[in-house]
């Protein structure tokens, strides 16, 4: 459209040289008779140009167009609008634009173009994109980006921002009357979760509305946590609609992997976007990994339950797709002013390929052909589980009554054959202690029952303390009155205390700790 404007404006211009230069030509007349005959071809000239479809112009600021007119052209507040009468169904508030390149204003159609990092407000909603068309009669605006002529990529893709609430997409079309819209290759994010649509139909809450929220339908999305453009995991449904801040409903869906369907099926999901309440859905994974060791995989996809108004639970799993998978479940609890804890349960099955030393029979070593020992590569699976647990009681919960500690256990050494983490690779002991301790009151005497455990994961060996019951008393002083009369007897310091303790100790590998075994080599014991 720019380009036929300029060239219209070149063929004017020419045509007015060339008719001024025949003119100084001509013989005829008198200087008067050409004088005039110019003036009034530049007139007409200028008028044709003025009764053009299209009038252009820079924008160097924000403009104020007030849309609320009547048949006149005048608007309510006294402002002159376009000259042209309006719609009494014309929008009620102001529309304001601005644009970085320049503007056009088609009056035949009415509507408005900005180029070049347009900008349009009305009310609550901005948009932003390289081309905005505007159409005052309808109420409807048209965004779209433009390809870059030298490297090819689109630019200036619209962005839609109502509130809080913003999405990018490739081109769309919004009516600001009935607050409806279809946007194409749209990209939202709804707290942490990147929802990516191919066509959606997106509805805005009224402003001012607190009851309602902003509602998309979209067809063939992906719901995924990955922000990369091309998404490396995700969720795949035909039909979905997203509540804005409030939840996301999938009807049948599968998971897909670096843009390859995989077997598992869901039939529907539904999981929260608010922060603020607690409600059942999905967990998207957490993490996607190719492995050396384990192939291709997600991790901690699962499902949340909030279980009262205290505990929440997770179940979660990790799969691969050479085979190896794991689950896990996590529990959190807390009541003000009386206790918090959780408490973890992995339990994983990993299928890592190894490699073996060949033997014949007689336990001699099978040669190759090149004068080494044969190795074959098997895959071997490996099981192991990892429990961690932790409970805090409130310093105000009970005045003599203590229960707390930790408890960390493994198998197998899950912790650093499965997790990549620093601290769970280079750590060598895992230790626990939990206690419960009570007082009490007016006595002098208190009692305590303890689990401790220690744990070597280089030597695999484990130490488990249980039960390690105590008893004591306070300094009790069996010759002291409570009046005394006279001075004070050396036989009054005499000081009498009494301390129990018992314990049970155990000692074995952590694979084979749960085994009779290890009941038959317990160790107990008692002192006071």
């Amino acid at each position: 459209l720019r380009e036929r404007t300029q060239s219209r404006d070149a063929f004017l211009f020419s045509l007015v040289v060339f008719v001024f230069t025949r003119i100084a030509d001509q013989s005829f007349g008198t200087l008067r008779t050409k004088v005039i005959l110019s003036v009034t071809f530049l007139a007409w000239c200028l008028l044709l140009a003025a009764q053009t479809d299209t009038l252009r112009s820079p924008l160097d600021s924000l403009v104020e167009m007030p849309l609320l007119a009547d048949s006149t052209g005048q608007d309510s507040a006294g402002l002159v609008s376009l000259g042209v009468p309006i719609s009494k169904d014309a929008l009620k508030a102001t529309v304001a634009y601005s644009a970085d390149g320049y503007m056009e204003i088609d009056a035949v159609n009415e509507k408005i173009h900005l180029y070049d990092n347009a900008l349009v407000i009305y009310q609550n909603i901005t948009l932003r994109a390289a081309h905005i068309e505007l159409s005052w009669a309808e109420g409807v605006v048209e965004a779209e980006g433009v390809i870059n002529d030298t490297t090819g990529v689109l630019e200036g893709k619209p962005e839609f921002t109502e509130g809080q609430n913003t999405f990018v997409a490739e081109r769309m079309r919004y009516n600001f009357e009935t607050r409806k819209g279809i946007v194409y290759e749209v990209v939202t994010t709804e707290k942490d979760v990147t929802v990516r649509g191919r066509k959606s139909k997106f509805i805005s809450a009224p402003p001012g509305d607190t009851t309602a929220h902003d509602i998309i339908y979209s067809q063939d999305a992906i719901f995924t946590t990955c922000s990369a453009d091309h998404p490396h995991f995700g969720i795949r449904s035909s039909r979905q609609k997203v509540v804005a801040e409030k939840q996301v409903i999938i009807g049948p869906s599968r998971l897909e992997i670096m843009g390859v369907p995989t077997p598992l099926w869901l039939p529907f999901g539904f999981f929260p976007l608010s922060a603020e309440t607690r409600s059942t859905g999905l967990i998207f994974p957490s993490n996607y990994e190719n492995s050396e060791q384990f192939g291709l995989g997600l991790q901690e996809v699962g499902w949340f339950f909030p279980l009262g108004d205290h505990v929440n639970l997770r179940l979660t799993g990790d799969y691969y797709l050479q085979g190896s998978w794991g689950l896990r479940t996590a529990v959190e609890y807390r009541k003000r002013y009386r206790y918090n804890g959780r408490f973890n349960f992995r339990y994983d099955s990993r299928n890592q390929e190894q490699v073996f030393l060949l033997f014949n029979e007689d336990g001699t070593p099978v040669m190759g052909q090149n004068g080494q020992q044969s190795k074959e590569a098997r895959f071997v699976r490996q099981n192991g589980i990892t429990i961690n647990l932790s409970h805090n009681q409130d310093a105000a919960a009970h005045p003599l009554n203590r229960l707390g500690g930790s408890i960390n256990f493994q198998t197998n050494n899950n912790q650093s054959r499965v997790l990549n983490d620093f601290q769970s690779v280079t750590q060598n002991t895992i230790n626990s202690n939990f206690s419960f301790s009570r007082n009490w009151q007016d006595k002098p005497m208190s009692m305590s029952v303890a689990f401790r455990h220690s744990q070597n994961t280089r030597t695999r060996v484990m130490n488990v303390d249980f039960p390690t019951f105590q008893f004591q008393t306070q300094a009790l002083y069996p010759f002291r009155k409570k009046e005394r009369l006279g001075p004070k007897r050396w036989y009054e310091d005499i000081t009498m205390r009494y301390t129990h303790e018992a314990r049970a100790n155990f000692t074995a590998t952590d694979t084979t700790f749960f085994e009779a075994s290890t009941l038959e080599k317990a160790r107990y014991g008692v002192q006071q």
